[in-house]
């Protein structure tokens, strides 16, 4: 189940700013076992006891060097042990997975706990130098005034390659001051359009389905400041120092925290790597060391000012401490590996700048960001002298302020931007990606997990980005109902279990574990490379037509065009599937029609052109048809969107779950002279929608176009789907949750050529020419982040269908005089990722004489009917085969 749109009820404020005190990564390499019988079945697994104090990790190398080294195993072939059930295609084999779907309510506590044991093991080390401190209480944003947003727009991909201006790395063994200036300029490396469209193909579709969540949920009842996790303990600072055991039970929580001191002013606090105590700033440059008992161990005035960052790294197991007079202190650990306020830290002097965000590499380098400026310092805390200089970073033009830091491989570190931008820095300094495809919501929170960045907006939502698909977004998910995200760990002990625990915190102190395997999704998709062993499949025929009608009344088209039904309907025999979807069914520029049409009634009369719309083709379809009864499945009328659906009676009873929704764009989505019908349906065990759209008009227009089509596939909403036969993580309540997808109508898509070029290209049926200048199809291979950009259409061989002049078969001639065009298209889309037939099969394989590849859904025949001369469009048509 899904939660409800997190752009419709979070407002992405700017008041409520999260001040991050220190930073916080994890880079976790992993291999894969493959699946047994014993990890699945229904056998109720709890979360291992996560008591375990010591750090599994006893390792001074950087762990990143074997990045490369891994390989990761996929699902055995054997899979006969599942139990299927015949049918025109099975159910789940994983039947048994289905008790560990997450709860209806995203965030809740009633989602069952999930232990991967036995099922996938992990057998290397993990890096962490984690965030321990973030302030949580200042409400207030002090970044929106000082330095507003100055991002770039950008249409083309979803991460950006950016030239190395400094091959080398620019620290020297002398630090001399340096300023690296990164390119904010810096042209996008070219590619031809044979490499866009190989980028095409590997583009995937976002997962919104959350990962396996533990049982349990904890939550922080009293108001917090500051929170460090080193689980199991959970440390939380206001006016006192509490420490809290994840293990406990609800009705213990009260009896699980020692008081330090019932008033102390708390600027930062930090778990000391590999003991379980916790380092605390005080505000008079004191820090204590308080053990997890509450036991107040030590303290010591170790800085003559505010301290005001905390850092760790666990790898090199070292803290560093920064007041506000910008003095640093490195603390290492003492002949017996314990770093305790006893040992004599080294004293270095940095910028007096405050950073309000730092992080500390495996390469020990100091990469720093404060409110008051709008650059990364790195300094490098290796080096003898006392007073280091630093080497000066610009951040793209392109991106807001940092909000966040962590490490990356191989020294590198990323940066998360207020406008939802992620940073990738390598170790000489220089940005090697700027990933775009989160959106523009503030991240607070960011992780590095395995080939995967995680991060934390201020919308309560988790995004997940994978290296191995070119940092495209796989996975969004609303974890917390409009609380931000402010804390994202990995459980370093949970590896001990076979296991990969991601630790998020909101504001609010609900602490949520996710499993960072994404388990879940690795098993949908070895069942989708085995689908077509174990089901059933079979075709069904469909004809599609779409037509601007330009508010043509059904006597016009019967004298004008007696045989335009005659001729679609017996353009294909025995079709299952009828869908007829017109645009302008009333005059859109008549505001008295508009208006009659908005405060009509909604019963509809004989009258009304949908029932006379329905009426003809009832009876066109008993004369060209008379051996195939057809049943009206749909009639739906918005404004001039009009959408007709018939099936063949011998199909109904395999029909089920039909549902409709409409999308308003017009006027800023406040009528429906531009918007979307939608129809949602399943036939046997196979989800299909099918769209009916029009977009917004003129030749300028295409941002206008793109934003309708991203608002109707975001917005439409269905009811969730009973049967659990969802693509993408989806619940049947979105267009792109469908495995078979129809989208067609009067997509207003130009061609940008002069008019009398492309009046000479269409008499001469140069179709090649047309379609490089087409709007549409630039936007499919060009812009990543079009809505569009993985649907398909069948191969163009007819003329534009847009503009004529009324019952001739002249372009424009109008005063006017617009541009011909292929406005009226028919577009269809089968999830790529849920590959039907193994790829090792040449030529795909044949269904009941159809040859499918490595989707469920083909073209036969894509045409348009030149003679119908009624509108100033022209009807455009598609056979498709399905595979159900």
């Amino acid at each position: 189940m899904r939660s409800s749109n997190p752009f419709l009820n979070v407002t992405d404020s700017d008041d409520d700013s999260i001040r991050t005190s220190t930073t916080n990564t994890a880079y976790q390499h992993s291999q894969m076992s493959r699946l047994t019988s014993q990890a699945a079945p229904n056998s109720s697994q709890s979360l291992p006891n996560l008591s375990s104090n010591s750090n599994p990790f006893q390792i001074e190398t950087n762990p990143f060097i074997s990045y490369n080294s891994l390989s990761t195993n996929v699902l055995h072939d054997d899979l006969s042990y599942l139990s299927l059930t015949n049918s025109y295609r099975s159910t789940n084999p994983f039947t048994s997975f289905q008790s560990l779907n997450t709860s209806p309510v995203l965030g809740s506590p009633l989602s069952p706990s999930f232990s991967l044991e036995n099922s996938r093991t992990t057998d290397v080390l993990n890096a962490t130098t984690g965030i321990n401190g973030v302030d949580i209480s200042d409400t207030s944003n002090p970044l929106q005034n000082l330095y507003p947003n100055d991002l770039g727009r950008f249409n083309d991909s979803n991460s950006y390659t950016l030239s190395n201006s400094n091959p080398n790395n620019p620290f020297s063994s002398k630090n001399d001051f340096q300023t690296v200036k990164n390119n904010s300029k810096s042209k996008i490396n070219s590619r031809s359009q044979e490499s866009v469209i190989k980028d095409r193909d590997k583009l995937v579709i976002c997962n919104r389905r959350p990962p396996l969540q533990a049982k349990k949920s904890f939550t922080i009842p009293n108001k917090i400041k500051y929170i460090a996790i080193n689980m199991p303990y959970i440390a939380t600072a206001f006016h006192n120092i509490r420490i809290w055991d994840y293990n406990c039970s609800s009705s213990d929580y009260n009896s699980s925290f020692k008081m330090v001191n019932e008033d102390m002013k708390i600027l930062a606090l930090i778990f000391v790597p590999g003991r379980n105590r916790i380092w605390v700033s005080l505000g008079r440059g004191e820090i204590w060391d308080v053990d997890v008992s509450g036991e107040l161990v030590e303290k010591k005035l170790a800085h003559a000012a505010k301290i005001t960052l905390l850092l760790k790294n666990d790898i090199k197991r070292m803290i560093c401490s920064i007041d506000e007079n910008g003095v640093l202190k490195i603390w290492r650990p003492n002949n017996n590996g314990i770093i305790t306020l006893t040992n004599e830290p080294t004293r270095k002097l940095i910028s007096k700048i405050p950073p309000h965000i730092a992080v500390v590499t495996c390469d020990q380098m100091l990469w720093t960001c404060s409110i008051l400026d709008r650059f990364l310092k790195v300094y490098n805390i290796k080096v003898d002298e006392v007073d280091l200089k630093h080497k000066v970073l610009n951040s793209p033009v392109i991106c807001g302020f940092i909000t966040c830091l962590t490490e990356y491989k191989d020294n590198g570190v990323l940066s998360g931007h207020e406008d939802g931008k992620v940073v990738i820095w390598d170790s000489k300094l220089n940005v090697t990606k700027i990933i775009t495809g989160g959106g523009p919501t503030k991240i607070l929170a960011i992780l590095t997990v395995r080939d995967d960045i995680w991060t934390g907006s201020i919308n309560g939502k988790i995004q997940v980005f994978s290296k191995k698909n070119n940092y495209q977004k796989i996975k969004s998910f609303i974890a917390y109902n409009k609380n931000p995200c402010i804390l994202l760990n990995l459980n370093l002990n949970s590896v001990k279990n076979n296991r990969l625990d991601i630790i998020s915190t909101s504001d609010e102190g609900q602490i949520l574990i996710w499993d960072g395997l994404l388990t879940n999704d690795y098993i949908d998709e070895q069942v989708r490379l085995k689908e077509c062993v174990y089901s059933t499949f079979s075709t069904i025929k469909a004809l599609v037509c779409t037509w601007n009608v330009d508010s043509m009344k059904v006597s016009d088209l019967q004298s004008k065009d007696p045989l335009f039904c005659m001729d679609m309907l017996t353009s294909l025999t025995y079709p299952d599937i009828i869908v007829i979807n017109f645009q302008e069914l009333i005059a859109l520029d008549s505001a008295q029609t508009q208006a009659k049409n908005i405060l009509k009634k909604s019963k509809p009369s004989k009258m009304d052109p949908s029932t006379q719309w329905a009426e003809l083709f009832k009876e066109e379809l008993k004369r060209h048809k008379p051996h195939t009864k057809y049943v009206q499945l749909v009639c739906k009328q918005l404004v001039g969107l009009y959408t007709l659906v018939f099936v063949s009676e011998k199909n109904l009873e395999s029909i089920k779950e039909v549902e409709v929704d409409t999308i308003k764009t017009g006027f800023g989505g406040i009528h429906g002279n531009k918007g979307s019908i939608a129809v949602r349906l399943l036939f046997f065990d196979t989800s299909i929608c099918l769209v009916n759209v029009h977009l917004a008009a003129h030749q300028k227009e295409v941002l206008s176009r793109n934003n309708d089509i991203c608002t109707i596939l975001k917005d439409t909403q269905f009811p969730n789907l009973t049967h659990n036969f969802n693509v993408n993580g989806g619940d049947g309540s979105e267009i792109l949750d469908h495995e078979l997808v129809i989208l067609s109508g009067d997509l207003n898509y130009r061609i940008e050529r002069p008019r009398e070029e492309v009046i000479g290209a269409a008499l001469s049926e140069n179709f090649e020419f047309l379609l490089k200048y087409d709007q549409l199809s630039a936007q499919i291979k060009h812009n990543k982040h079009f809505a569009l950009r993985n649907f398909k259409e069948g191969k163009i061989q007819f003329r534009p269908t847009f503009k004529y002049d009324v019952n001739t078969k002249n372009y424009d001639t109008s005063e006017k005089k617009r541009v011909p065009a292929y406005c009226d298209r028919i577009l269809y889309f089968s999830n790529e990722n849920q590959v039907l037939f193994s790829k090792n099969r040449e030529g795909g394989v044949n269904i009941d004489g159809a040859k499918f590849s490595n989707q469920k859904i083909k073209v036969n025949r894509y045409f348009s009917r030149i003679e119908s001369l009624a509108s100033d469009h022209r009807p455009v048509f598609a056979h498709f085969t399905l595979g159900i």
